[in-house]
């Protein structure tokens, strides 16, 4: 009987160092590294701004034709200190959901997004055809300057 315990002594010790390793292992993993630097780049990265941020856009695929399609039909905004709003095709939804207010400068037309306008005071234009991708907003007459 004195023999037992001799002979699971190394298998023990085994068994100990393996444990110790693995604790050490998963140690070593949990201690916050220096990681290296990438290097300073000595040349800046210029990033051409898109053909919509250009204009005042945000880049969307879906207002990929809004500036050359405005361009078209600005002459029937109704204007007022250089600024018309309209509303303008969403594919996705299928309706005229996305709103712009559109600003005339020399440089060109630029435009900002804003919510859509209140419909009692409001209304859209529908001279354009269902075919086309954007309907200008236009003023209703004040009712209190209206004789009946």
């Amino acid at each position: 009987m004195a023999d037992a315990p001799q002979q699971r002594s190394p298998l023990a010790r085994a068994g100990w160092l393996v444990g110790v390793f693995a604790l050490a292992w998963i140690g070593f993993l949990f201690l916050p590294m220096r990681r290296p630097q990438p290097p300073e780049s000595s040349f800046d990265v210029v990033v051409p701004t898109s053909k919509l941020r250009a204009v005042g856009l945000p880049d969307n695929p879906d207002l990929e034709g809004l500036p050359d399609f405005f361009e078209v039909w600005a002459s029937r905004a109704e204007w007022r200190d250089e600024r018309t709003e309209f509303a303008y095709w969403n594919p996705a939804a299928k309706d005229y959901s996305y709103t712009f207010e559109a600003t005339r400068t020399p440089e060109g037309y630029r435009f900002r997004p804003i919510p859509v306008p209140d419909p009692a005071k409001r209304f859209l234009d529908e001279v354009i055809d269902d075919d086309y991708p954007i309907r200008f907003y236009r003023t209703l007459p004040d009712p209190a300057s209206r004789r009946d």
